[in-house]
C-alpha cells in the first residue's frame, strides 16, 4: 500500500488526510495536536525514517513550510503537495 505524510492537521490538513484516504493510501500525520485515532509522529525526522512516504502534503503554519520542504528534499522526498497559505 502507497503511503502519504501530512503535515500539520488544521482543517485543510485533515481535508487532505481524508481525500488520501479516500484514494486508498495509509496517511500518517506529523502533528503538534492531540490526535487519537491518527498515525500520528512528534518528529517529522522520525516519521520520514520510518514509513517514507510516496507523496507528503505541506499543510502546516505558512512560516514553517520552507523549513518541512528543506527537510524532505534532504530525505529525497519528490511528491510534495504544498498548500497555499
Amino acid at each position: 500500500m502507497k503511503t502519504a505524510l501530512v503535515i500539520g492537521f488544521g482543517s485543510i490538513g485533515q481535508r487532505h488526510a481524508r481525500l488520501l484516504r479516500e484514494m486508498g493510501l495509509s496517511v500518517h500525520v506529523y502533528s503538534r495536536r492531540t490526535l487519537p485515532d491518527e498515525k500520528k509522529y512528534q518528529s517529522l525526522e522520525a516519521a520520514l525514517k520510518e514509513i517514507h512516504p510516496e507523496y507528503v502534503v505541506i499543510a502546516n503554519e505558512t512560516s514553517k513550510h520552507y523549513s518541512a520542504l528543506k527537510t524532505l528534499l534532504f530525505f529525497d522526498v519528490v511528491k510534495i503537495l504544498v498548500e497555499k497559505p
